[in-house]
């Protein structure tokens, strides 16, 4: 234990306090202190004066929310994609707990890819894979069909790709052992040459919410580049998309809350691909997150 405080560092404020009753807070103090605070009128202030500070709270909230976007709209592709490289870097080691049992999600996409099932098929790309947890869903549902006669010229047949370092450590932790799998750190919007037109397989999971009305477009034309014709983009969004609140994750929130562009009707998502290229063959929300949102699947196939 230190007996003081280092220099620099600042005492925490224990928010306010009923004079005469130290190391509690005022409601705190009303539940448990002595029977003549239990009156209406102490009860009444202190509410009052938690209503004002949760209010003064939000305003801070929303004036930082207004500050991060303007800084992040202002930014070139290449400082968004370090930005984000970054922030999930610092999320990596919660990211499944979030995802897995404190919101649903993966129950949810895990469902939606066996509805995808039949358009699954290698080379398999998952263009920003998280901690490779969808795509250990596509494999497990793929099944043995799916590694009959894939080539196209890739020394991988299964591409696991993700601009945060520390996420792509995690893939490799649970998917390494799988045969004919590669792990890159691309630009999801910008793939090298020779991943162009090689795969039968595009995943796309929780993606479009997290990027700007310009970038959505550059998606889109990124995953018609990665296909060859008659390949499959396997699309899974939110629907409609909120923040889950969960404390492990009140930064990336927070960004979020900031910077996100939500599609708030699926005709959008759907015209994105439809005007570019594509063929829409599913488009149905198949499994339920919570009482306020479903797991959304749409199912593209890229033209001639």
């Amino acid at each position: 234990m230190r007996g003081r405080m280092e220099k620099g560092e600042q005492q925490a404020n224990p928010g306010p306090r009923i004079p005469g009753f130290a190391g509690r807070g005022p409601l705190e103090e009303l539940a448990f202190g002595d029977k003549g605070l239990l009156s209406v009128d102490a009860l009444f202030e202190v509410t009052i004066q938690f209503a004002n500070e949760k209010r003064e709270h939000h305003e801070l909230i929303l004036k930082a929310e207004r500050a991060i976007n303007e800084i992040y709209g202002r930014f070139e592709e290449s400082q968004r994609v370090r930005f984000l490289s970054k922030l999930y870097d610092k999320f990596a080691e919660r990211y499944d707990i979030h995802m897995g049992s404190e919101t649903g999600h993966y129950r949810a996409i895990k469902r939606v890819l066996g509805y995808a099932e039949p358009y699954l098929e290698l080379p398999i790309i998952d263009l920003s894979a998280g901690t490779g947890e969808p795509m250990m869903f596509a494999l497990e549902n793929m099944g043995s069909k799916g590694f009959r006669g894939a080539d196209n010229g890739l020394t991988y047949q299964i591409h696991v790709n993700e601009i945060s370092a520390k996420m792509l450590g995690i893939a490799e932790c649970k998917l390494g052992r799988v045969p004919k799998v590669g792990f890159t750190d691309y630009s999801a919007l910008d793939l090298p040459e020779h991943l162009k037109g090689r795969f039968r397989t595009v995943l796309c999971s929780q993606t479009f919410h997290i990027i700007s009305e310009e970038d959505k477009l550059r998606y889109v034309s990124a995953i018609r580049e990665a296909l060859v014709t008659g390949g499959h983009a396997i699309v899974m969004e939110e629907d409609p998309f909120r923040i889950t609140p969960t404390p492990s994750i009140e930064p990336v929130s927070l960004f979020l809350r900031s910077v996100v562009a939500p599609i708030k009707h699926r005709g959008t998502l759907i015209a994105y691909f439809e005007n570019n290229g594509f063929t829409r063959l599913e488009d149905r929300a198949v499994s339920p997150i919570d009482a306020e949102h479903s797991m959304r699947l749409h199912i593209f196939e890229k033209s001639g």
